[in-house]
């Protein structure tokens, strides 16, 4: 059911007019927390009013308002969906990662159970290479 929203008279005690988002929510509100011996009156007179009744410059302000308010809903709606999203794709990446340091795991556990056959390769296609075992850059001896 789509809230019934607008300009209404004596929402609050206190003013006579003002906007409400939400009537059927103020209505409960009235019902179930405010004073008993209030209720009756607070009801009665909670009222939309016209919007034809209403100045001009307030239509006006309405209209934007409602626009505003609108544009706000729908930025709010893509921002849970952002939200929604980001969380799907950081449980992926986290899923993902676990998979990567498991593998990164093998892999160096590979390089390390070949490293006789590496190094041959190294040599055949490395030729002119100073490695020493250790680095490309050995000591050299003092003469």
């Amino acid at each position: 059911m789509e809230k019934k929203s607008g300009i209404y008279r004596h929402c609050h005690h206190n003013k006579l007019f003002e906007y409400v988002y939400d009537e059927q929510e103020r209505i409960n509100y009235i019902i179930n927390r405010k004073p008993a011996n209030e209720v009756d009156t607070r009801l009665r007179l909670f009222k939309p009013e016209k919007m034809e009744n209403l100045p001009k410059e307030v239509k006006e302000a309405y209209k934007a308002h409602n626009k505003a308010r609108k544009a706000r809903e729908e930025a709010y709606k893509a921002c849970e969906e952002a939200r929604e999203a980001r969380e799907e794709a950081l449980e992926a990446y986290e899923e993902a990662n676990k998979a990567y340091g498991a593998m990164y795991k093998v892999l160096k556990e590979a390089i390390v159970n070949n490293m006789d056959k590496l190094e041959e390769l190294h040599r055949k296609e490395c030729p002119d290479c100073p490695w020493d075992g250790k680095t490309i850059f050995p000591k050299k001896e003092k003469v």
